[in-house]
């Protein structure tokens, strides 16, 4: 009898697993590329480029962009975000408005976002248009795929 309450322990511990490590991706950013109106429609880069987000305290987020297309979070306390893109003094609003729900990606990872971009507004003068590509936006996405197209 003495022997158990000795080996009770010792299988539980060796029964137990080390905690699952999370090796997916859990955050979701929409995917922004940003084009030349064309033609010819081109990659391009916007010099002095510089993105942040608006929530109702002010700016917050300030992303300097030197490539031609960004990775933004969109607000998951609102059914809308808005960024402001400024270059040379230039700048315009953009105003995406937006569904939030929350998914499993794995027992280790835990829960992602996923939004779905249901519209889209601009105001300024930077931007020329703005298109959905791809109008969902969670943690599975590609780098080689876009949920937002801005053209110049």
């Amino acid at each position: 009898m003495r022997v158990v309450p000795f080996i009770l322990p010792v299988l539980v511990l060796i029964s137990c697993t080390p905690a699952d490590t999370c090796d997916e991706p859990t955050e979701s950013l929409l995917v922004v590329r940003f084009k030349t109106s064309g033609p010819p429609v081109a990659d391009t880069i916007i010099q002095d480029l510089t993105i942040f987000g608006i929530d109702e305290s002010g700016s917050r987020g300030l992303v300097p962009v030197n490539f031609p297309g960004t990775r933004l979070p969109l607000d998951p306390q609102h059914s809308f975000t808005r960024f402001v893109m400024n270059s040379d003094g230039i700048s315009d609003t953009i105003e995406l408005l937006h569904t939030v729900e929350s998914y499993l990606v794995s027992y280790g990872c835990g829960f992602a976002l996923r939004y779905r971009v249901t519209g889209k507004s601009h105001k300024g003068l930077l931007i020329d248009s703005l298109e959905i590509t791809g109008p969902v936006v969670d943690a599975d996405i590609l780098t080689d795929e876009e949920n937002i197209r801005i053209y110049f």
